[in-house]
């Protein structure tokens, strides 16, 4: 393999290993900051689109709007640092349908399972403690809010409302 293809194969595997569209950020704040609000407008997107596909339900009646003031704490954190902040990369109508109530409680818990998980990475990080602040405010809705209620959901069905 000449240099040249070596070059475009490991720029192709970095490609591959970020994501689609993704490139490294430029600084670790960035990149936390970066992956966070994508994450909470990716959220506001699939509460969106539950709410197309079973109705505005409990438990996630409202969660749309509560995901989008998530990313709304992390926009004040590029706002301080006088940075731009990023558009959402999410659309309801491109996120999978949940047919069914369970299906769409079984869905939406892996989602916020996944969401604790990435704050709780970058939490394990040195960050600026306004971001901290900003990351642990949003986790701790998602892990002692919404996690349970959706746990119960699958097992229990919907609370009533």
């Amino acid at each position: 393999m000449t240099g040249r293809k070596r070059g475009m194969a490991a720029l192709l595997l970095a490609a591959g290993a970020l994501g689609a569209g993704r490139m490294p950020a430029a600084d670790p704040l960035t990149d936390a900051m970066d992956a966070m609000i994508q994450e909470e407008y990716r959220s506001a997107a699939y509460y969106d689109r539950l709410a197309q596909d079973v109705g505005a339900v409990q438990p996630f009646a409202g969660w749309a709007e509560t995901e989008r003031a998530h990313a709304e704490l992390i926009g004040w954190l590029y706002r301080d640092r006088e940075r731009p902040v990023p558009g959402s990369r999410w659309a309801a109508a491109a996120l999978p349908a949940r047919r069914t109530l369970p299906q769409a409680c079984a869905a939406a818990l892996a989602a916020e399972e996944r969401t604790v998980t990435l704050y709780d990475g970058y939490l394990q990080r040195e960050l600026p403690s306004d971001v901290k602040r900003v990351f642990r405010h949003n986790r701790n809705v998602a892990a002692l809010q919404h996690v349970p209620a959706l746990r119960e959901c699958t097992l229990r069905g919907p609370a009533p409302r």
